[in-house]
């Protein structure tokens, strides 16, 4: 969002408002940024991608990180969980005015 506020990505919302980038814009706006992307990050990517096949040892620091990581999925999760049902909530019908009038002249 940065980048389109920015005017580093070019892009336009179309009539439903959501967000058209070309793909040779993103593209070209993602290979720009590459130099920006941190070696670990990198490694992470083409790990994840299957371009990089050397073993992930257990290493303390590794299992350090693996417990850090999952405890913050774990309070992702659990927002995500809470926004959920807050929006359930939000989307639940609410009775109109006649009904609510009617509620009140009755009880």
């Amino acid at each position: 969002m940065r980048a389109l506020s920015s005017g580093d990505l070019p892009a336009h919302r179309d009539n439903r408002n959501t967000w058209q980038i070309e793909r040779e814009a993103l593209d070209k706006w993602a290979s720009d940024r590459s130099g920006h992307v941190p070696d670990n990050v990198r490694a992470e990517i083409a790990v994840r991608s299957g371009q990089d096949r050397t073993p992930v040892s257990d290493t303390p620091e590794t299992l350090a990180r693996l417990a850090v990581a999952e405890a913050r999925l774990a309070d992702v999760t659990a927002e995500r969980d809470r926004l959920a049902a807050l929006l359930e909530k939000a989307l639940e019908p609410r009775p109109g005015l006649i009904e609510r009038m009617a509620r009140l002249v009755r009880g």
